[in-house]
């Protein structure tokens, strides 16, 4: 596995609270010289973004850019090593990869080839018949689930455990609760299914399965890199571990231990979106006027959100905006233990 040394000039390829993650887990490591990134950012917005103010560098690159363009921008910008989340202001993350892989730069995390295998329907139904594990992407689902792993160049591979990501709004993401209420034999399952693709596929560094479960049947539904998101809080805040540190110990050469990090108690975690419920969840946007966040014990916020920042409405909306006296109901099935969620005023919201 190629490692990068001291004089590592590093580009993120991401936006919002994962890169802020990512950010945070380098100044942690900074005083260790394996660990000496220079951080450059990556962004297409005209001015730079919010998330990128703790970088040591942003590098603004068009939106539409091919992954040819891109990595020749990095190159320009004299990059030498890169980790690429959500990429869709450019192109597929894979193709970003390949090239990039391809002119010498360093792919921090999961490369090209084994992400190919993990997120093209046909390649990925290949490689889990091949491991005994089923694939269906198409499969109904009344339950969302994940598991996260981390993959060693030596061939230890790591489960975390199954996080229940079943209510959203559209694409995002509302509620996660690790770990999943589920019988111990389905998590136990669903943890040896997702090593044991992982490790059919080839892959190093952070790897997230998902999982669907419908009338206590399970099934895979899709697989891919994970750099640093958001709702890796729960595995970190029952643990103790940083998930983005051990990604990044993981690249330097690092072996994992024999047994991941055993976590104690639970967590439930909220992302505040920037969706109006009185118009069926539209993206709305526009400058914070006023954020006032919750503490006390047991309390955590990943957010970097600062009054009048701007928020982007289709790539970060990380507040909600609704009417006053709106509320989130959360109800748990007793029969399945699944979440669920709806708009209710607060006058009525349990």
């Amino acid at each position: 596995m190629n490692t990068v040394g001291a004089t590592t000039r590093l580009a993120i390829i991401d936006h919002g609270e994962p890169v802020v993650r990512f950010l945070a887990a380098i100044g942690t490591l900074g005083r260790d010289p394996r660990f000496a990134y220079t951080t450059i950012v990556v962004h297409p917005l005209a001015a730079t973004p919010w998330y990128a103010r703790e970088a040591d560098e942003a590098l603004f690159v068009p939106a539409g850019t091919d992954a040819a363009g891109v990595v020749a921008a990095l190159r320009d910008a004299g990059v030498t090593a890169l980790v690429c989340g959500d990429a869709a202001a450019y192109a597929p993350v894979v193709d970003l990869l390949a090239e990039a892989e391809s002119t010498g730069l360093h792919v921090v995390g999961c490369g090209a080839q084994a992400l190919a295998r993990l997120s093209d329907p046909a390649a990925l139904a290949a490689v889990g018949s091949e491991a005994g594990v089923t694939v269906d992407p198409g499969a109904s689902n009344y339950r969302d689930l994940e598991v996260d792993t981390l993959t060693d160049a030596h061939g230890t591979t790591w489960t975390l455990g199954v996080r229940e990501v079943t209510v959203r709004s559209g694409d995002h993401l509302v509620l996660a609760e690790y770990p999943a209420v589920l019988a111990p034999e389905v998590a136990r399952g669903m943890e040896e299914a997702a090593r044991t693709l992982v490790r059919a596929s080839g892959a190093t560094g952070a790897v997230t399965v998902s999982f669907t479960l419908a009338d206590d049947e399970v099934t895979y539904a899709v697989c891919r890199a994970a750099a640093s998101r958001p709702v890796h809080a729960g595995v970190e805040e029952t643990t103790g571990a940083s998930f983005v540190e051990l990604q990044l110990r993981v690249n330097a050469g690092e072996t994992l231990g024999e047994a991941p990090p055993q976590g104690d108690g639970a967590t439930v975690e909220a992302s505040l979106l920037a969706l109006d419920p009185l118009r069926e969840g539209e993206a709305t946007g526009g400058a914070l006027r006023l954020l006032s966040l919750p503490v006390g014990t047991g309390v955590r916020v990943d957010a970097s959100r600062r009054e009048d920042d701007v928020v982007d409405p289709e790539s970060d909306p990380s507040s909600r905006r609704s009417r006053p006296g709106d509320a989130i109901a959360v109800r748990r099935s007793p029969a399945s233990g699944a979440l669920s969620t709806g708009w209710a005023s607060s006058s009525t919201a349990a």
